[in-house]
């Protein structure tokens, strides 16, 4: 299992970091070609991007130790599941592209793999009191 979460989460970092770069590189650009309108300050966009950055650092660090840094997946399927959610509002309001969609739902796939690696590893206390993630 260990070695499952190993790459799972440092999958997820690496899919965070890939997602940021062309956003810091060229935010107007980048966000054409995401069928965006740019925003009117860059500085939207790149506060944006460093929780991606963040959020894939903590996935990194998951990846080193999963058992020690279990409490961060939760913050990850929220962030994961709020990313998914707010750019699946977007394209359906005719406000993203099809592209927005496609990427968000890595996010959505990222957030159900680390729920089910929650379930597969709770432990033996937790599943005897009940208690679910």
């Amino acid at each position: 299992m260990d070695i499952y979460a190993r790459r799972l989460f440092t999958i997820a970092a690496a899919y965070n970091f890939i997602c940021s770069v062309p956003g810091f590189l060229s935010t107007t650009p980048f966000a054409g070609r995401l069928g965006l309108t740019p925003a009117v300050d860059p500085t939207d966009v790149h506060i944006a991007l460093v929780l991606v950055v963040t959020f894939g650092w903590g996935y990194w660090r998951i990846a080193q130790d999963p058992v020690v840094n279990r409490p961060i997946i939760v913050l990850g399927i929220i962030g994961k599941i709020l990313v998914a959610l707010v750019g699946y509002l977007d394209w359906f309001a005719g406000h993203a592209s099809g592209t927005v969609a496609l990427v968000v739902s890595g996010d959505a796939l990222f957030a159900a793999l680390f729920y089910q690696y929650l379930r597969r590893t709770m432990p033996r206390e937790e599943k005897v009191k009940g208690i679910s993630p």
